[in-house]
């Protein structure tokens, strides 16, 4: 197995050699390798991987926003359908999983019913 120490100096190696497609390749694969083996988590130094990375770019680093996934029903014509239209998708979730939770407790033949319909 390659050791720490033989992959930062790999990594050296090709971080100073001439820009190739090849040096980019071996560069990259030697980066994967060192986070899959000792699993820096994209810090080095205490500094940002997105900060340190803008540096090679000239451009500032970019805003990641986790978008919420939203439900669309399109032709929503009951109340339950109007409901839930445009709501977060892991809330609906969610409360859905309560809601056949209950059931299950509830009204097991139902329940019973309602999952066979979905495994059909």
């Amino acid at each position: 197995m390659i050791s720490k120490k033989e992959l930062i100096e790999a990594i050296e190696h090709y971080k100073n050699a001439p820009v190739t497609i090849d040096t980019c390749e071996k560069l990259a694969a030697l980066y994967t390798v060192k986070d899959r083996l000792y699993g820096e988590d994209h810090i080095e130094n205490g500094r940002d991987y997105h900060e340190k990375m803008s540096r090679y770019s000239g451009a500032q680093a970019p805003e990641y926003r986790e978008e919420k996934a939203k439900i669309q029903v399109p032709d929503a014509t009951s109340e339950f359908l109007r409901s839930v239209d445009g709501m977060d998708a892991k809330a609906f979730w969610k409360v859905m999983d309560e809601l056949v939770e209950t059931v299950k407790i509830i009204n097991p033949r139902l329940y019973d019913g309602f999952m066979r319909k979905l495994n059909d």
